[in-house]
């Protein structure tokens, strides 16, 4: 969940370096340090549905979709 709730924040709140520009971000902007850990865990959640990715320039970047805000609000209400 802490995943999504990064990629909700910049998607509500891209910065004025272009991060979370249309709610695009890549791992390292919710705490990657290397490719594997949130890299992975990035496809998982695409796979669920949850988040999705498009290649951009060299790497994937990502996105919540709205089925990853219904899931954050679930999780809020319980």
């Amino acid at each position: 969940a802490e995943i999504l709730r990064c990629a909700k924040w910049i998607r509500d709140k891209p910065d004025d370096q272009g991060h979370g520009k249309e709610g695009w971000f890549k791992p390292m902007h919710v705490g990657g340090r290397d490719a594997s850990y949130h890299s992975n865990r990035l496809r998982a959640l695409a796979k669920a549905g949850l988040i999705e990715k498009r290649w951009w320039g060299r790497a994937y970047a990502y996105r919540i979709t709205p089925t990853g805000i219904e899931r954050l609000a679930q999780e809020d209400s319980e």
